[in-house]
Formats: structure tokens, C-alpha cells, sequence
């Protein structure tokens, strides 16, 4: 659960547990899908500076995210000018600028438009463009993605909705999901903490595992297993997993491991 409170985002876990973030350290906001299970499942990620000076994130399973993320966007991020844009094409190569600049006339494009668009012979060399330059350059000059992909959003300026497309970001548009099983994810440092509910199980029925930066989780019922993907932060080296189950929430502590 979350909620906006005089300047500060507030994060309540289903232990109890409360995190308040400032509005003024936010520094980025957006919707992700991970991999929860066989499908994906839209995720609110937030960036913030810790009073420490350092960067941390939390990722919130919320209900509309993308609704959640245009608000804090809204009250906490500078909007992008129209010079923003145009100088971040004018450093792109003539084709991932052609697709940037499109993208932020139409508001959205599917990638098979794209890929006419750029001339490309398959999807994957557009995404790359998007993820590997244009998307880069957003965020080393202005802190923040600008090119997305949704599975479904609204475009408030049609009033239709628009199926699995790339959008260019805070451009006429809202989002459109459904409810996600509970779960929430925060950076506290030396650890990352998941709190997921419910979990229906006895503490020693529990398998717990991490593949690809995802928590795996799965426990009997029913006869079979029920099973739960937890994304992690990317780029993170994992020392060790301890949990604690009370009244069906499952309280997990991944231990970062020390590089140094």
C-alpha cells in the first residue's frame, strides 16, 4: 500500500512496516514489467536519494501503477521541453533519431512500425536502439527513460486503448492494468527486503531460490505448488536468503554480497 502525505510518498508493508520517502529525493519513476510466474506483471519502481547520500529504489505492486506513476511524475520531476527532446535527437544517430521523433509526434507505435520506420530487419534491432541509445542519452542528460513499452494504455487524447506498443513517456496517455498479487520490494542497503502475501504454507515447506535477479518462491497446496516470481535488483551478486513466515506473510532479507 501506498500514499502521497503532505510532500512524501508513504510505503506501507503488510508486516506494518513503514517507509517514507520525500518527494524532493525522487529522482525517477516508472513502470516495469517482471516476470512473476508465466506471465509478467506491471511493477512501480521508484528511485530516491537516501538521506546517506546514496541511491536506492522500491519497487511498489500496485494497483494502476501507471496512473500512481503520472502523479508522483507530476508533483516531483521537472517536465521535458520541447529543447530537451530535440537536443537529445540531435545527438542520435539519423535513425534512432527518426524513430524518437516519431514516437513523440504519434505518442505510441507499434514495433512492426517501427521496424519500417528504421528500416530494420527485426524487432530486436529496434529494441536495442530504444534500450542500448535513445533511451540512454534520456537518461544520462535528463535522469529518467523516455521510450516504454506497455502491454495497454489508454490514449486520452482518442479515448481508445492501445494494445502492446512503445510510448513515448508522459505524452497523452494513461495507463490500463489490472490487479497484481501483493508483493513489495525495498532497497535497505547492505539488504533487499521482499514482503510478499499470502503464502499459505507451513515455514518448512517453503522453497526459496534466485535466478536471473528474480526471488523464487513455491510451496505446496493442493497438491500441487504454488509459485511466485519477486524481481530483484539488476546487477547485484546475492550472499544469502533468510525469511521469516508469520500469519501468512513472508518476510524475506536478501543479503547483498561484499565486493570489496
Amino acid at each position: 500500500m501506498a500514499s502521497l502525505d503532505e510532500g512524501f510518498l508513504v510505503c506501507e508493508f503488510a508486516d506494518g512496516h513503514r517507509h517514507i520517502i520525500s518527494l524532493d529525493s525522487i529522482t525517477d519513476a516508472r513502470v516495469e514489467q517482471h516476470r512473476m510466474g508465466i506471465g509478467k506483471k506491471p511493477v512501480l519502481v521508484i528511485e530516491f536519494k537516501h538521506q546517506s547520500g546514496t541511491g536506492r529504489k522500491v519497487w511498489l505492486n500496485l494497483k494502476d501503477p501507471g496512473s500512481w506513476k503520472e502523479e508522483i511524475a507530476d508533483l516531483c520531476l521537472p517536465p521535458v521541453e520541447a529543447e530537451d527532446i530535440l537536443g537529445v535527437a540531435a545527438g542520435l544517430d539519423p535513425v534512432p533519431a527518426e524513430l524518437l521523433l516519431y514516437l513523440r509526434e504519434r505518442g505510441h507505435a507499434t514495433i512492426d512500425e517501427l521496424v519500417d520506420i528504421a528500416g530494420a530487419s527485426c524487432h530486436m534491432e529496434v529494441i536495442i536502439l530504444i534500450k542500448k541509445e535513445i533511451n540512454p542519452i534520456f537518461e544520462k542528460k535528463l535522469g529518467r527513460r523516455m521510450v516504454e513499452f506497455a502491454d495497454s494504455r489508454l490514449d486520452t487524447e482518442t479515448g481508445k486503448v492501445v494494445r502492446r506498443s512503445w510510448w513515448f513517456s508522459g505524452e497523452r496517455h494513461a495507463r490500463v492494468l489490472s490487479d497484481t498479487a501483493p508483493f513489495d520490494v525495498i532497497d535497505e542497503g547492505d539488504f533487499v527486503r521482499a514482503v510478499i502475501e499470502p503464502v499459505n504454507a507451513a515455514e518448512n515447506d517453503l522453497a526459496i531460490g534466485i535466478v536471473d535477479s528474480n526471488l523464487l518462491l513455491s510451496w505446496p497446496i493442493g497438491g500441487k505448488r504454488e509459485e511466485r516470481t519477486v524481481p530483484l535488483p539488476e546487477g547485484n551478486y546475492w550472499e544469502g536468503v533468510s525469511y521469516a513466515l508469520n500469519n501468512g506473510v513472508l518476510d524475506i532479507h536478501v543479503r547483498k554480497a561484499r565486493l570489496d
